[in-house]
């Protein structure tokens, strides 16, 4: 067993706790995902939640809409993100915190383009190491539609 001389645990600047064990580092998940486990009352009513000036584009009723278990919020400091989520247990990526970037976009040809205005808030949001989506919002149809591209 590792003692504490060996053995050190840190939280990054996006919530996720790492151990150390002399040389090498492990992802041990996020905050939210450990104090979920320790009982650390972080029940999904507990959690802040989105309200309507702050959906970007309507992403969040919709999410929500398809997924009620699904804990959005907005980050702070944000570090190039607008959004994070937290999908509900059970899920593939339990405890896993996805981060979102929101652009204008337009279909043509079907396929969707947007132009990357803010290239250093990019940069900040490509370097986290957690998973991330940049999402297109093409409003042009009266209903926005969402293109997700893995970051």
């Amino acid at each position: 067993m590792a003692g504490p001389e060996r053995l050190s645990f840190y939280v990054d600047e996006e919530g996720q706790v790492w151990a150390k064990l002399d040389r090498r580092t492990f992802l041990v998940g996020t905050t939210a995902a450990l104090l979920t486990q320790v009982g650390v009352g972080l029940s999904p009513s507990s959690l802040p939640t989105i309200g309507v000036s702050d959906d970007l584009f309507g992403f969040a009723a919709l999410a929500k809409s398809q997924w009620p278990d699904l804990r959005l919020s907005r980050p702070s400091p944000d570090y190039g993100v607008d959004l994070t989520a937290l999908p509900p247990d059970g899920r593939a990526m339990e405890g896993a915190v996805m981060r979102m970037q929101f652009h204008q976009a337009s279909t043509t040809a079907g396929r969707a383009m947007t132009t990357l205005t803010n290239v250093p808030r990019l940069t900040e949001f490509s370097r986290a190491t957690s998973r991330g989506l940049v999402i297109g919002v093409d409003k042009a149809a009266g209903q926005p539609r969402f293109f997700a591209l893995d970051a």
